[in-house]
């Protein structure tokens, strides 16, 4: 199910929904890409949230589907 703070966001209705975000700019001298990549995967691997995908359903409610981590482009 929905979380509280999902149903707030989807009772919002964005003009644009696929495009809410937060950011944060970090400025990096030297990266090593293979870990950069490396710490990506871990991340993405540990929080459920970061995979999940929503769908809208015929009678206007939302609903969430938790990708497993090998489904992830």
């Amino acid at each position: 199910p929905l979380t509280p703070i999902q149903h707030w966001f989807f009772d919002q209705k964005f003009s644009n929904i696929h495009h809410y975000n937060q950011e944060s700019l970090l400025q990096i001298e030297k990266v090593d890409v293979n870990l950069l990549k490396y710490s990506f995967e871990i991340l993405i691997g540990q929080h459920d949230v970061l995979r999940c995908r929503y769908s809208r359903r015929e009678n206007g409610s939302w609903q969430q589907a938790n990708l497993a981590k090998e489904d992830i482009n």
